[in-house]
């Protein structure tokens, strides 16, 4: 490969990824290297990183139940919160609490709602959106817990 083509492309990568994140992913002890995000995460159910092998979730959650979820700003920027999703390791489950509102109220309710198509029980965790001003995107995710049967 060209000397100068392999300088332009290494260059635009560097630039590229330098200019361009909007969204900052910030998963329990590790943060990503965005002081606009630093410090934003759940309180509860903890933060943390959902892809760290865990033993069994210790908390669990009825289907069709509504539960608290709480969270901090920590030292971020964070102004607005946007968004609460449900996943699994296969992917995104459903949309949980979609629409704009103060970080400042550091918590919400939501319901414990799955598809039909989901297996109950099943391990599953929050991915949670917020903005710091203009941006970036500061997304985080609780650690995984259990939605079991309706209890009765």
């Amino acid at each position: 490969m060209n000397s100068k083509l392999l300088a332009c492309a290494l260059l635009a990568l560097g630039l590229s990824l330098f200019y361009c994140p909007k969204i900052v992913a910030v998963t329990g002890q590790y943060e990503e290297w965005s002081s606009p995000c630093r410090g934003f995460n759940f309180t509860s159910p903890p933060g943390g990183n959902p892809l760290t092998p865990s033993p069994s979730p210790t908390i669990r959650y009825p289907v069709n139940s509504t539960q608290q979820i709480q969270w901090t700003l920590g030292n971020s920027k964070v102004t607005t919160f946007w968004g609460v999703e449900l996943f699994n390791m296969s992917g995104l489950i459903a949309d949980i609490l979609v629409g704009e509102r103060q970080a400042t109220d550091l918590s919400a309710n939501v319901g414990i709602k799955v598809p039909s198509s989901v297996n109950v029980p099943g391990i599953y965790f929050w991915r949670m959106w917020g903005r710091a001003g203009k941006g970036p995107d500061c997304v985080v995710y609780s650690v995984p817990f259990e939605i079991v049967e309706e209890a009765e």
